[in-house]
């Protein structure tokens, strides 16, 4: 579910109690939406990052469950996401989508983390959203390589989701490949 009374409820007690001057919110899948609301309704100005498509669809990625991309534009999203299921179903599909945008509207501002992502809420009607590109600038040197041997296997820390669009798939057939 997209609202969480017990989050919004935590927020509002925590933006009155340390009078919090602005926040910035990004993957609340679990937080819910709530957090949100409890910020805008408290008068506190939230920056919003939008790492996936939760805010418009329970699909949250552009996947389909067989692991398919689904169509470039928000029209085949939204198709794809309302196809098959019954009219109970839809409405609270619609609500939802129609809850998520009106919320993000509320924002002080709302980032995508790329050009592309920002299109696909452009087209579902969020026209003032703004890009925070997600990268990395050029890191500094390890200051002390850990020693291994010549030819010694490489042992490789992966923190991060294991899913085909985090790019775990491409990982694993690439470090399977190698060896």
């Amino acid at each position: 579910d997209h609202e969480d009374p017990r989050v919004e409820s935590f927020v509002r007690r925590f933006v009155h109690e340390y009078q919090i001057d602005i926040a910035h919110i990004h993957c609340v899948q679990l937080l819910t939406a709530a957090a949100l609301r409890a910020l805008c309704d408290s008068g506190v100005p939230p920056i919003v990052t939008v790492h996936d498509a939760w805010w418009l669809s329970v699909s949250q990625f552009l996947f389909t469950p067989q692991g398919e991309v689904i169509g470039p534009g928000w029209a085949e999203w939204a198709a794809c996401e309302l196809a098959g299921v019954d009219s109970e179903q839809r409405d609270k599909l619609l609500t939802r989508r129609l809850d998520l945008m009106a919320l993000l509207g509320r924002a002080s501002r709302v980032l995508a983390v790329s050009e592309s992502f920002a299109t696909v809420y452009r087209a579902a009607g969020l026209t003032t959203i703004g890009v925070n590109e997600n990268g990395v600038t050029e890191l500094p040197a390890v200051p002390q390589p850990r020693s291994r041997q010549a030819g010694a296997p490489i042992v490789i820390g992966f923190v991060g989701g294991m899913s085909a669009y985090k790019g775990y798939d491409l990982l694993r057939a690439i470090v399977r490949g190698a060896s």
